[in-house]
Order: structure tokens, then sequence, then C-alpha cells
């Protein structure tokens, strides 16, 4: 269930912008990737944490259809 949401993320962002992102998604960021993947994707600071939001809330909104595919009502 997990993996498809993560496959939706996926292929909504684009693999090569995920795979900067997924960090974010993991619990494996450390400190400074904010700074780091923002330059990378030429977003200033303050554009990257509104995207990582976002990341976020795309994962979650993708979980709970995922999870509503496997209940009925």
């Amino acid at each position: 269930l997990l993996d498809r949401a993560v496959s939706r993320v996926r292929a909504e962002l684009g693999e090569e912008r995920f795979e900067h992102l997924k960090v974010f998604l993991t619990g494996d960021a450390e400190r400074g990737d904010y700074e780091r993947i923002a330059e990378k994707l030429g977003l200033s600071e303050s554009a990257m944490k509104q995207t990582v939001h976002r990341l976020r809330k795309r994962y979650k909104d993708a979980v709970r259809a995922e999870i509503a595919f496997t209940v009925e009502d």
C-alpha cells in the first residue's frame, strides 16, 4: 500500500525531482539537506520548505486514496 502511494507521488513529480526529495518522506533528511537540495533544484530555501510541505501532503493524500481502494465504504 505504501509502495503504491510512493509510486503515485513519484509519477506526479517525475523521477528525477522525486529522487532528490524522497529523503523528506523517509525521515533520512539530514542537517543541511534543505539548502543542498534547494540549490540542486534551483529553489530558494523558502520555496524548498514549501515544496517539502506539498510533497508530504501529496503523500498523505496518496496513502488515503490507496486505503480507500481497500474498503467498501
